[in-house]
C-alpha cells in the first residue's frame, strides 16, 4: 500500500515565496510607502474645498456687495435741482 507524502513544512513548487505572497495587509498599512500615500491623500483632501462651502462664500460675497452698495447709495447726498434761476437772483 502506497501513501502520499506528507506536506508539513514542505516547500514545493506550489508554495509561494515570501516575495510572491506579499505583506500582511495589517502590516502593509504602516510601511513608509503607505504613510506617503496617506499623507498625500490627506493634503489633497485639505486643499480641495467642499463645493457647498465655496458656493456659500460666493453667495455671501455677492449679497454683501449688493447690500452695502444700496446703503452707500442711500447715504450719498443727493444734488439739489433748481428749476427756476430767477428766484435765486437778488432783486436789483
Amino acid at each position: 500500500m502506497e501513501f502520499a507524502p506528507a506536506r508539513a513544512g514542505w516547500n514545493g513548487p506550489e508554495a509561494l515565496t515570501a516575495q510572491q505572497a506579499g505583506l500582511n495587509p495589517d502590516l502593509a498599512r504602516i510601511t513608509p510607502a503607505a504613510a506617503r500615500i496617506e499623507f498625500r491623500n490627506a493634503i489633497f483632501s485639505a486643499l480641495v474645498p467642499d463645493p457647498r462651502v465655496s458656493a456659500a462664500i460666493l453667495l455671501m460675497i455677492i449679497f454683501l456687495r449688493r447690500w452695502l452698495g444700496r446703503q452707500r447709495e442711500a447715504a450719498r447726498p443727493q444734488p439739489v435741482l433748481i428749476e427756476d434761476n430767477q428766484k435765486l437772483r437778488p432783486a436789483a
